[in-house]
């Protein structure tokens, strides 16, 4: 299931919508993701990653970005990367997925399966699209502020999909 919200500066009418986790597409998402890092397609730290992990695992789901330096806000992956626990190769083949994509067989690293058999390796270098700062995956609670006029932004509306 994928969900979200519509945050709202008060101020100045700036609106944000967040997305988090991905949906019934998770498996060929994370399958894309995973292919497109080792192409070298999300940038060298993620490739060598790969090259250097046959046996290694990413969080592909959806999150909220945000920059250190200009407060921009964005919506993307996670990207972390994982390690087997202890050096062990982990089955990651499941079975159904869904109803609707069952992707029966696809191979992929839920969240479940990150928690219970990998150790986090590193994570991503998220840079901003606006000014190239650094940017770090929202949290929980974290208040939000409107990048252009730097209000607490307010929420004005959730979805839910799948």
């Amino acid at each position: 299931m994928g969900s979200g919200r519509e945050l709202k500066c008060p101020k100045c009418e700036y609106n944000f919508w967040e997305r988090f986790g991905v949906g019934m597409l998770f498996p060929r998402k994370y399958a894309r993701t995973v292919q497109d890092a080792r192409e070298g397609k999300l940038g060298e730290e993620i490739q060598t990653f790969f090259a250097e992990h046959e046996e290694g695992a990413i969080r592909a789901s959806y999150v909220t970005l945000c920059c250190d330096k200009c407060g921009a806000l964005k919506t993307g992956q996670d990207l972390t990367m994982f390690v087997p626990k202890d050096n062990k190769t982990v089955q990651s083949e499941h079975g159904r997925w869904s109803v609707a994509a069952s992707f029966e067989g696809a191979r992929y690293v839920d969240d479940m399966d990150l928690d219970e058999f990998y150790n986090e390796y590193m994570k991503y270098p998220h840079k901003c699209d606006e000014c190239g700062g650094s940017m770090h995956i929202v949290k929980g609670r974290e208040s939000l502020k409107c990048p252009k006029c730097r209000t607490k932004l307010e929420v004005a509306g959730f979805i839910n999909w799948d």
